[in-house]
């Protein structure tokens, strides 16, 4: 049975040269890998390379007027820490935000930088959330 595929309000739009660079490193801030070296994966090995991913989707933000393209926002990670995400953003698309985040908590994310954040610019359904020292909600 196919999957229903979720709808993701906003548009797509590049990150400006300038922010890809002040937010580069050299290292995964998610697993601490390097970047430029051969991982062993479970299909084989991959070179790893880095993604800059937004701490909330861009169409989410978007589609909210908020600007997408703050160095705040934006976190060097690995592909594999990336697609590993990617995958739990279909869950803040339907509303479930505590899944999006408990999700992203399971994985290393930085959550007390994404609700900061998300206060910061008036995301208001974020502030009833904070995380302990072990990661409950």
């Amino acid at each position: 049975m196919l999957k229903n595929q979720v709808k993701r309000e906003g548009r797509w739009t590049e990150i400006p040269a300038y922010l890809r660079e002040r937010a580069r490193k050299k290292k995964c801030q998610v697993c601490g890998y390097p970047y430029g070296k051969i991982r062993h994966a479970d299909n084989g090995f991959v070179l790893m390379r880095e993604h800059l991913d937004h701490l909330i989707p861009r169409r989410f933000l978007e589609a909210r007027g908020i600007n997408p393209h703050q160095v705040n926002v934006l976190l060097s990670v690995c592909c594999s820490c990336h697609g590993k995400k990617h995958g739990l953003e279909d869950r803040i698309f339907q509303g479930d935000l505590a899944s999006y985040l408990s999700g992203l908590r399971g994985l290393g994310y930085p959550v007390d930088r994404i609700i900061a954040f998300a206060v910061s610019v008036g995301l208001k359904e974020f502030q009833k959330f904070s995380f302990n020292e072990r990661g409950a909600a």
